[in-house]
């Protein structure tokens, strides 16, 4: 009995240990294209799990395709326009009115944009890098550009100040 556990043991722990190493090269792959700062790790390894969970497909028992998101679907609210974005690619969303950002009511600039990082699990919107402001925001009404990556070309911005261009490079 006791052989039978330990050999348990060593088969979850070989499992977990996958597991990392797959979550850690998958990361690190989508963190390199990107061209990110090392500071931005955490959000690679969170985009990677969310795309894990809501796209990679197993066999179920009756021979069925079925997602980990497809058996635990109240657990998560993304949408597929959420995740399936390139981690790192440029985003451009808009702001609701109300939003703290939003100068001069109706009348203020709401147009936004930045770089995604990953779906959020509690909402139907995104966490991306607003790169003028230097900070993450949560948005909901997006339009990616998956073959654009602003941190490996920041031409592609459409307010591309030399301050960005600064703190870019």
């Amino acid at each position: 009995m006791l052989q039978l556990v330990v050999a348990y043991n060593h088969t979850m722990q070989a499992r977990v240990e996958g597991a990392i190493g797959c979550v850690k090269y998958h990361s690190r792959t989508s963190f390199l294209h990107a061209n990110k700062p090392t500071r931005f790790w955490d959000d690679a390894t969170k985009d990677f799990s969310i795309k894990k969970v809501y796209f990679w497909a197993s066999t179920d028992t009756r021979g069925k395709l079925q997602t980990p998101h497809d058996r635990m679907q109240p657990a998560f609210f993304g949408t597929y326009k959420t995740v399936a974005v390139l981690f790192g690619s440029r985003v451009i969303a808009q702001l609701p009115r109300e939003h703290r950002l939003i100068k001069n009511g109706s009348f203020g600039d709401r147009f936004v944009e930045g770089t995604y990082f990953y779906s959020d699990s509690a909402t139907p919107c995104i966490w991306m890098f607003r790169i003028a402001l230097q900070r993450k925001i949560k948005v909901q009404d997006l339009n990616s550009y998956p073959l654009q990556f602003p941190l490996k070309d920041p031409s592609g911005l459409t307010r591309n100040t030399p301050t960005i261009m600064k703190k870019m490079s």
